[in-house]
């Protein structure tokens, strides 16, 4: 878990996009980008410890927070 929360990074908008374009799914393109940060095994298993609903709330946790800062 270390590994991960040391060496993970945020894949950019445009890879999320290349490979949503192949899966059709928004947050399964996300899980994947972030994979490819990691090396193996940690990447196999980054789905384990990060569910959509993690990443769907982080989102509107992110959205709202700016929002109503603004």
């Amino acid at each position: 878990m270390e590994h991960i929360r040391t060496h993970a990074q945020a894949p950019s908008a445009s890879r999320v996009r290349e490979i949503e374009d192949v899966t059709h799914h928004d947050v399964v393109a996300f899980v994947r980008a972030l994979s490819e940060s990691l090396d193996e095994p940690q990447s196999r298993h980054i789905h384990r410890g990060l569910t959509s609903s993690d990443i769907v709330d982080t989102h509107w946790r992110s959205a709202f927070g700016t929002v109503f800062r603004s």
